[in-house]
């Protein structure tokens, strides 16, 4: 079979692959982003924000004029706590439920990367064939 290339081919060709690299690096950076959780960060958010709502708290039982704001405070304080559980218990969340998403996500991504590259070389391959067929048809009629 003969197939007839030119600087055109190599160039699309290049351009494809320089395209599918940086597409790569784009997904593997926003998977890590969404997949990535540093438990260490939340753990001193967390007690700087629980440091706060009490310096907030001691503030309103000082001043009658912020009494108002006690009832809201509480409120908030109610669905920190939750908050707060949750996250001392992050290790069996991250070993449950985040670890498992995090693997199936690499995966995901690793599979979609291979049909990237198997349809850019079926498609440059279709179309090679499709910008050749004179030439292909020939060889096959004149043989």
């Amino acid at each position: 079979m003969y197939i007839e290339t030119n600087q055109n081919t190599y160039n699309y060709l290049f351009k494809l692959v320089v395209n599918l690299k940086e597409e790569k690096i784009i997904l593997d950076k926003r998977i890590d982003d969404i997949l990535t959780f540093n438990p260490y960060s939340l753990s001193k958010e967390i007690e700087e924000t629980q440091n706060n709502i009490q310096k907030i708290h001691k503030e309103i039982q000082k001043n009658s004029l912020l009494k108002g704001l006690e009832k809201p405070l509480n409120h908030i304080t109610k669905y920190f706590t939750s908050v707060s559980t949750i996250s001392s218990n992050y290790d069996n969340i991250y070993k449950n439920i985040v670890k498992p998403i995090q693997d199936e996500g690499k995966e995901g991504v690793k599979a979609t990367v291979k049909w990237a590259i198997f349809s850019i070389i079926i498609s440059t391959l279709i179309s090679l064939l499709i910008n050749n067929w004179n030439n292909i048809y020939t060889i096959f009629t004149n043989s």
